[in-house]
């Protein structure tokens, strides 16, 4: 959560608005135990979406396919 509320503190004054002030102020709640990690994590993610800076993670991680080039093992 601690990630989440610096980069709502760095996010620019001028840009800022009643989203920015909700977020920010359930996140600093989750953090000091006020409110569940749940509702800081929604609230930034509602936070992120409104402002169309998510990124949709792929379906299948590129580190969870398996190579079929040796694993990366070195011959002795």
């Amino acid at each position: 959560m601690g990630d989440a509320i610096d980069f709502l503190e760095e996010w620019p004054r001028n840009d800022r608005d009643i989203a920015h002030n909700a977020t920010i102020k359930t996140c600093h709640m989750a953090f000091d135990g006020l409110k569940p990690i749940k509702a800081g994590r929604d609230a930034i993610r509602s936070f992120g979406d409104k402002k169309g800076i998510l990124m949709k993670a792929p379906g299948v991680q590129p580190w969870t396919i398996s190579s079929r080039s040796g694993g990366g093992r070195v011959s002795s």
